[in-house]
């Protein structure tokens, strides 16, 4: 059997994970540690935005009462951030999964309700600003995509996707060099010090597969990766003259 969630006794302790923080409080990626290649929340925690995520065992399965084989409660017992409250009889209802539902729901709104403020200062406000003005952990200070691609449409892709999720793109108006490497005019600077600069390292940096412990649903979130595109990641400042920002240009 999948694990069983806890159900809640009353509105304040259902489970509900905030979005824009990892499980442990701290922000997916933050400055000072490494970035993370899973993400289940997707883009979202890269704004800011407040989600709320709750889980509830599949009505499909168990849409008829499920009873422990052996009288004991179901699910894990002992208590941990994602199960507070140990689910705490031996049979589980469709009733039940209804009841998590509501109760997960109605914390939400009620948490949101109560704390507006601080969901639109801490998270949609002080996020984005936190990488504009400090960058990111990795330390790439910019992704440079040379003019020069083996297939022009998979670049034009790979920035209308970034463009979808307000990256902002700058593409060089004349040659220009970083460290021993020169670009071409049109070459494409994606500079990490901005709101979404998080973002922009996690989908085209570079991460060490995790062998100890396997991502939960993806082998990868690199762009660059999926859509062979060459984009070098570089770690000191770059200045290079702007054309402008649209990847519609790319189609020329």
């Amino acid at each position: 059997m999948a694990q069983q969630r806890p159900r809640g006794r009353d509105r304040g302790r259902a489970d509900v994970q905030r979005g824009g923080h990892r499980p442990d409080g701290r922000e997916p990626g933050a400055v000072g540690e490494a970035p993370l290649l899973e993400q289940p929340m997707g883009f979202f925690p890269f704004t800011g935005t407040a989600a709320y995520l709750s889980e509830i065992a599949s009505v499909t399965d168990l849409a008829y009462p499920y009873k422990s084989s052996d009288g004991k409660n179901l699910g894990p017992q002992v208590p941990d951030q994602n199960m507070p409250e140990p689910y705490d009889k031996d049979t589980w209802t469709l009733a039940d999964q209804v009841e998590y539902g509501e109760i997960a729901a109605y914390a939400g709104m009620e948490y949101t309700a109560q704390n507006g403020e601080k969901l639109l200062y801490d998270n949609l406000y002080a996020t984005p600003e936190r990488y504009l003005k400090n960058g990111v952990a990795s330390g790439v200070q910019a992704y440079v995509i040379d003019a020069d691609q083996r297939d022009p449409y998979a670049v034009y892709e790979m920035l209308q996707s970034l463009e979808r999720t307000k990256v902002e793109i700058d593409r060089a108006a004349a040659p220009f060099t970083v460290g021993d490497k020169q670009y071409a005019a049109g070459s494409y600077v994606i500079q990490t010090h901005q709101p979404r600069g998080n973002w922009v390292d996690q989908v085209l940096g570079t991460d060490k597969y995790p062998v100890d412990e396997l991502p939960y649903a993806e082998a990868t979130t690199i762009l660059p990766l999926e859509l062979g595109v060459v984009v070098d990641a570089v770690k000191e400042p770059v200045e290079a003259r702007s054309s402008g920002s649209s990847p519609s240009r790319c189609r020329r």
